[in-house]
């Protein structure tokens, strides 16, 4: 087990770890519903911290809050399978909950993305894992549709204020990359900061 405490000041936050996300039952309950079931694992934190920050939930960090947790969680470690649904609840996240608008407006910075993701991929040698979360994404465009239109219709807060929020910079973890090469990173931080220009 992996004893992380939490050393952040106390203050607001966009997305919390599903490994220490605590909330009122209610807001759960009857606002949010549950963690989303197509994810199964992987970005349901941030799929659940994202809808409550839509719908104008603030997310707290606690600076005296201890949390124990292994550090590859208790399941896939890094298998193919664990970098498969990285990638296709990553996509899934992103289909749902930016607006149409705000999607085709980012698109040509995520076709770049996606080339990146897939050059990453193809290093760490789960190139296919890539290609499996893509189609499975295709295969289910109906159902994430239908999820897009309730979650936009449940919305308060627009894109444009929630990006405000957001870091520009991405942390890959050691473990992922254990040259610790920080080019892919500071390439994101770059073109994520280009690209709230046109949003």
């Amino acid at each position: 087990m992996k004893k992380i405490i939490l050393l952040s000041l106390i203050g607001t936050l966009f997305s919390c770890s599903r490994n220490n996300p605590i909330t009122e039952q209610e807001v759960r309950d009857t606002i949010l519903g549950m963690f989303d079931s197509f994810l199964f694992a992987y970005h349901d934190d941030l799929d659940l911290c994202w809808r409550a920050a839509m719908q104008d939930i603030k997310s707290y960090y606690i600076p005296s809050s201890i949390v124990y947790h292994p550090s590859e969680g208790f399941s896939f470690k890094w298998t193919d399978f664990k970098y498969y649904l990285l990638e296709r609840n990553r996509q899934y996240c992103i289909l749902t909950h930016y607006s149409r608008e705000t999607y085709y407006k980012m698109l040509p910075a995520l076709i770049i993305v996606e080339i990146g993701v897939f050059f990453f991929y193809l290093k760490k040698g789960v190139a296919i894992s890539k290609i499996k979360a893509t189609c499975n994404i295709l295969k289910n465009l109906g159902y994430i549709n239908k999820k897009y239109k309730k979650i936009q219709s449940e919305r308060i807060i627009p894109d444009k204020k929630l990006i405000k929020t957001f870091e520009d910079g991405i942390l890959i973890p050691k473990i992922m990359d254990s040259q610790n090469n920080d080019f892919f990173g500071s390439f994101i931080k770059n073109l994520s900061s280009f690209s709230r220009k046109f949003l």
